[in-house]
């Protein structure tokens, strides 16, 4: 498929976008997500609110679309992985790639995603909906792992993975209470030992 030929016009409103999305980011980890204003943004680069709200509907979907991105790093990753032999090894290397990704967004990018999400105007965060890309993969190789007698059946795909995206997430905001004190793949490294052990297929 040939790639689309950007016009003059198409290119300077890709800039103005990025460089709200990125003026944006810069403002909440400085001063705060809660006391930066659109006002705030538009000022920081000489452009209207009007300008502001052709791009993004609000400070939210700036948060939401920084974490976002991760989703197509994701899908490139398990496709990389899929020549590896079995689901526990790809499982493990999926998780280690995810944990990489996030350290790399930061701890603060991190935090400002959950207090968006968690907010008392929030009703449903995207970060546990089932077609999140993380979701999706660790899905797909749990069902790969209980096919191959991998993965106990005792439980169904869907509550092992549950379980395993609470994990993911629950040591995601852990790192995030810590301020980022830590290596986060390499918690992760250690603690799925003994989660992996628990969702093992087990001899008859």
């Amino acid at each position: 498929m040939p790639k689309e030929k950007l016009t003059k016009r198409k290119l300077q409103a890709r800039q103005t976008r990025q460089k709200l999305f990125d003026t944006s980011l810069a403002l909440f980890s400085r001063y705060g997500y809660d006391k930066v204003t659109i006002d705030d943004i538009c000022e920081k680069i000489g452009v209207s609110k009007g300008a502001f709200y052709a791009h993004f509907k609000s400070k939210d979907q700036v948060i939401v679309e920084n974490f976002r991105y991760l989703n197509a790093d994701y899908e490139m990753a398990i496709k990389a992985l899929a020549k590896k032999q079995g689901a526990f090894e790809k499982l493990y290397l999926f998780q280690q790639y995810a944990m990489r990704k996030v350290e790399a967004v930061g701890c603060k990018a991190v935090k400002l995603v959950y207090h968006v999400e968690t907010g008392p105007r929030k009703k449903k965060s995207f970060l546990i909906a089932k077609n999140h890309s993380l979701y999706k993969i660790v899905l797909a190789l749990i069902k790969e792992g209980q096919k191959c007698g991998e993965i106990r059946q005792d439980q169904s795909a869907d509550a092992i993975t549950g379980m395993l995206v609470q994990f993911y997430r629950g040591l995601i905001f852990d790192w995030c209470l810590s301020n980022g004190a830590y290596n986060l793949a390499a918690a992760a490294e250690n603690t799925a030992l003994f989660v992996f052990e628990g969702i093992r297929s087990r001899p008859a």
